[in-house]
């Protein structure tokens, strides 16, 4: 399934795939070409129920470790990411995804690709 869609810079989304469900498997993200280096950055939150251990994101072929975006803004770069997996039942269950784009690494003139693998589980799993 492809998707294309517009977004403010400067802006935080909240998204979800409606009624195909919230949880992914794979994604893919096409940044455009004419990102500029002092574009502001996009926020994304993605929530999610099944368990998420982890989510491979990598930009370009490059892998961008979870738990790294930074506390203040002016920090991020694009791929930075945090995955939220609190489900204590004695505390508010969170299971987020939230990562960045901006125009700090940016490529002039190329198109740059963004993909998330996510994995129930890392390290010694039970099948």
């Amino acid at each position: 399934m492809s998707n294309t869609g517009s977004f403010v810079t400067g802006h935080k989304y909240r998204i979800h795939w409606g009624q195909i469900g919230i949880d992914f498997e794979k994604m893919r993200v096409e940044l455009d070409e004419h990102w500029m280096e002092n574009d502001k950055t996009i926020y994304f939150v993605h929530n999610f129920t099944d368990v998420r251990a982890a989510i491979d994101v990598t930009l370009d072929g490059v892998k961008i470790e979870n738990n790294t975006l930074p506390a203040d803004p002016k920090d991020y770069m694009t791929g930075q990411n945090i995955v939220q997996n609190i489900t204590d039942l004695n505390s508010v269950q969170e299971q987020l995804f939230k990562f960045v784009v901006n125009g700090k690494n940016s490529v002039p003139f190329k198109i740059r690709v963004m993909n998330f693998v996510a994995h129930r589980c890392v390290g010694a799993c039970n099948v």
